[in-house]
């Protein structure tokens, strides 16, 4: 009986890892901005040295992710046993201290866990790592109870290889699986209309924090999270708004077809991406209006790098729109038709043709 209880633990404990590290994996992007807020978040309240791991989050991200997946596959096949099981009981203690210095600090909405596929609030996440802490520990405590299992050294390749293949996959394109409020066939009328309140923290007296839809009028305070947690309502409560310089465009998104161009990194775009970007725009017809997005603070850098009109949004808004740092949204009367990583640029072009959106003057020459 103890046996099957064992088993049961040890499949449970190997599926959440599992599917923590798919989840992951499935948007490593999304992930690593979640590494970065915490990076900043133990920056404000530890360390500036901290700050040095800020250009690696990526590859943090993919790691991290990397191997949640190969120690739950691990332990649900029991390979080297003893060694997997006493690193998940450090990397769950990790956690554990983790989330509950972000639960105690109040200045993250979210953990980051499961990605955007389940949102846990920092105190759920510390109650999950503390059940896991229980049960890898006694776990450990009879290790040596447990049968044998498949100690196959391919099977962990498989589990590794496939894992980095899956990250490289999503990277290139977009997630498999799209759990954003801007996913496929999403109203945009009806963010726009979503006004939650926001967290605020005073930065001079950590301890103080107010909650307010407007951003109060004294430069110590900044703005921390959201304060719903729900899934939707963490990543549209800022509702969406574009801007052309000091005028708001945002209605202008919701007639018509519209192509959102987004570029996360301006000032990073190549010669070769700059002339494949203008030569799309080029063929498209009339009915189909290109409209370029940036994020707000990086404005002057896109003016040097794109001769055409440009329009801003909060970063954030961005980055939660897509998961590329260059890639289009297709919208018609304010529903969002397609999305695409700049990469996959001829399934655009062959979308669009299809919908009649491309001149065909150009068609032959672009597909």
């Amino acid at each position: 009986m103890n046996q099957d209880i064992d088993l049961l633990a040890i499949a449970g404990v190997g599926t959440t890892f599992l599917l923590s590290g798919v989840a992951k994996l499935n948007d490593p992007r999304g992930f690593a901005y979640k590494i970065e807020e915490y990076l900043h978040l133990l920056v404000s309240q530890l360390t500036a040295r901290i700050r040095l791991l800020v250009p690696y989050t990526l590859a943090l991200a993919i790691g991290i992710a990397t191997l949640e997946v190969v120690l739950g596959v691990a332990m649900l096949v029991r390979w080297q046993y003893f060694w997997t099981l006493w690193t998940l009981l450090l990397l769950t203690f990790f956690f554990t201290l983790l989330t509950l210095y972000t639960a105690l600090s109040r200045r993250m909405a979210s953990c980051g866990c499961f990605g955007d596929a389940l949102v846990l609030t920092p105190w759920q996440s510390f109650l999950k790592s503390v059940v896991l802490l229980c049960i890898l520990g006694g776990l450990c405590w009879q290790a040596n109870d447990v049968p044998t299992g498949l100690n196959s050294h391919y099977g962990m390749v498989v589990a590794l290889l496939s894992s980095l293949g899956l990250s490289r996959y999503t990277l290139k394109h977009l997630p498999l699986l799209d759990f954003l409020p801007y996913g496929i066939e999403s109203d945009l009328k009806e963010l726009v209309q979503l006004r939650l309140p926001f967290r605020y923290g005073d930065m001079a007296a950590r301890s103080k924090v107010q909650e307010s839809r407007y951003h109060p009028k004294v430069s110590s305070w900044q703005f921390m999270s959201v304060l719903s947690f729900t899934h939707q309502e963490t990543y549209a409560a800022n509702p969406l708004s574009i801007w052309q310089g000091k005028k708001k465009c945002t209605p202008t998104l919701l007639t018509g077809h519209k192509l959102l161009i987004i570029s996360q990194y301006p000032a990073t775009l190549t010669t070769r991406t700059l002339q494949n970007l203008y030569a799309l725009i080029r063929s498209l017809k009339k009915a189909l209006q290109p409209i370029l997005l940036v994020p707000s603070n990086q404005e002057k850098e896109a003016a040097k790098t794109l001769a055409l009109p440009i329009y801003t949004a909060h970063p954030l808004l961005l980055r939660t729109m897509l998961r590329a740092e260059l890639g289009l949204l297709l919208l018609s009367d304010g529903i969002v038709v397609n999305k695409w990583n700049f990469n996959d640029l001829k399934q655009v072009r062959k979308t669009l043709n299809r919908m009649d959106l491309l001149s065909r003057v150009s068609i032959a020459r672009l597909l």
